[in-house]
């Protein structure tokens, strides 16, 4: 009971605050909250309309505002870390499965992403799930198996892929672990194995359809959303290749790799260590695939942020607790009877791992404070439902008013009277974070200052967020 305690804490203990709000935090949920209100289909939905769903019920039942958005995250996360136990359990035992959780439970840049309303908890939920349901047709003896797991890989896997289709490659690491070790023609094994790939095909099969019905109800939107995903790159000196984001590029991954060294070094080296061992033995083939996989679907894109890398955590983290686990076993078993430690240097080694990142995110919830809170707090007292706002979407998402984001003045993002008469909007909220830093890659930061002295008066200022009242007269005038 303790160890959940402190896993919940963790997840729940002043999350209006900490972490830092991310810009993807307005993005994904405002897309939801426009189709839950209106009904209105923004770009996001046509890539993911799983994750629409699953976050418009909560949204629908309770508020569509940040202040539901990251609980409803970090439930999600909760919900995951009972999943990997049991995963981990029917892996490797439960020794090892509560070593693994205790690490992804605290693991801190697991921690930063399960707290923030982003895709990837719900993405992470759903692959950790449909792992659950295949493991077993990994097992030389599964025991029996039921038809509704069959059913529920068909199911996890279409809703995967319309929440993030990115999370497809699970979908190979898990007929990888199905085909090695290699079982050998014929048998109950082999016809099992057989059943599941194809459960797992008729769920690719049913969300290509749903995706088919999404197209053919609006194609110039759907087409315009995939093809502006798909061209993303933010690798320093690079453009889409021929294939989009997808290149190999080292510069993407020595980022990639940077960022684990530097979050969690120690982790990553145990983690590396517990993948050379259980591949040496010819252990753990699922999550020896997804992290492997996994990897290799990061290292082939020009296009990689933070959140986009969570996908590794859980198998770093059963990796490295199964790693000191054995290790535990080995120093018991080679220690003579009478002495038997009942701790060891590899126990020692997980607490102090678990002990460092809550100091970590102690720090955190201690000295954070975001830029948007005190501005969104002055700006909810003064306005209502009907009120509109213009601003980033990850302000938007903490105000019941009206949201309009900024994105829909378009480059460089200076709102002309012309603009503002189209939107008509009450405020402007300015932050550094996104909207000013998007205008300033276009021109410098006066031109901005100029733009909203014409049409604006200053009504608000906390460091990193100034709020503006847009003048009537620039509503209704015809003037610049």
């Amino acid at each position: 009971m303790g160890t959940i305690a402190v896993l919940v804490l963790v997840r729940l203990a002043g999350l209006d605050t900490f972490p830092l709000s991310h810009p993807d935090e307005g993005g994904w949920p405002l897309s939801v909250r426009e189709w839950v209100e209106s009904g209105q289909r923004a770009g996001d939905f046509y890539m993911a309309p799983g994750y629409h769903w699953l976050l418009g019920i909560p949204f629908y039942l309770l508020a569509p505002l940040h202040s539901v958005s990251r609980p409803v995250s970090a439930v999600i996360s909760l919900c995951t870390l009972w999943l990997f136990y049991r995963l981990a359990a029917r892996l490797a035992g439960k020794p090892a499965a509560m070593g693994a959780v205790l690490l992804l439970g605290t693991s801190y840049p697991a921690v930063l992403i399960d707290r923030r309303a982003l895709i990837e908890p719900f993405q992470i939920f759903l692959i950790t799930g449909l792992c659950l349901v295949a493991v077993p047709f990994t097992l030389p003896a599964p025991g029996r198996l039921r038809a509704w797991r069959y059913l529920a890989a068909a199911a996890l896997t279409a809703l995967l892929l319309l929440t993030k289709a990115s999370g497809a490659f699970i979908l190979p690491a898990i007929v990888a672990a199905l085909a090695w070790p290699w079982p050998g023609l014929g048998g109950a094994a082999w016809k099992r194995r057989l059943g599941i790939t194809a459960a797992l095909v008729c769920g690719v099969l049913a969300a290509a359809a749903v995706f088919w019905w999404i197209y053919t109800g609006d194609p110039v939107n759907f087409v315009k959303a995939w093809t502006r995903d798909l061209n993303k790159v933010n690798v320093p000196g690079t453009r889409p290749s021929g294939g989009g984001r997808f290149a190999i590029h080292p510069a993407s991954i020595e980022r990639t790799i940077r960022w684990y060294s530097e979050y969690e070094p120690v982790l990553l080296g145990l983690a590396l260590l517990g993948l050379l061992k259980a591949l040496w033995e010819r252990k753990h083939t699922l999550m020896s695939a997804w992290l492997i996989l996994g990897a290799i679907f990061l290292f082939i894109q020009l296009y990689v942020q933070e959140n986009h890398r969570a996908i590794l955590l859980p198998p770093l983290c059963f990796f490295a607790a199964y790693l000191l686990t054995e290790l535990h076993a080995m120093l018991k078993m080679n220690a003579p009877l009478a002495a038997a430690p009942r701790w060891s240097w590899a126990q020692a080694a997980l607490g102090m791992l678990v002990l460092y990142s809550l100091a970590r995110l102690g720090v955190g919830l201690a000295k954070t404070r975001p830029a948007e809170l005190a501005a969104t707090r002055w700006l909810a007292e003064r306005t209502t439902e009907k009120s509109r706002v213009m601003a980033a979407p990850y302000v938007l998402m903490r105000l019941r008013a009206e949201p309009v984001a900024f994105w829909r003045l378009k480059q460089p993002f200076l709102p002309t009277a012309e603009q503002l008469r189209r939107w008509q909007p009450d405020w402007l909220v300015m932050e550094v974070e996104e909207w000013q830093t998007e205008q300033e890659k276009y021109g410098p930061p006066e031109a901005m200052r100029n733009a909203l002295a014409q049409c604006c008066e200053v009504a608000f200022v906390t460091p990193g967020a100034t709020v503006y009242r847009v003048r009537k007269e620039t509503l209704a005038r015809g003037d610049n």
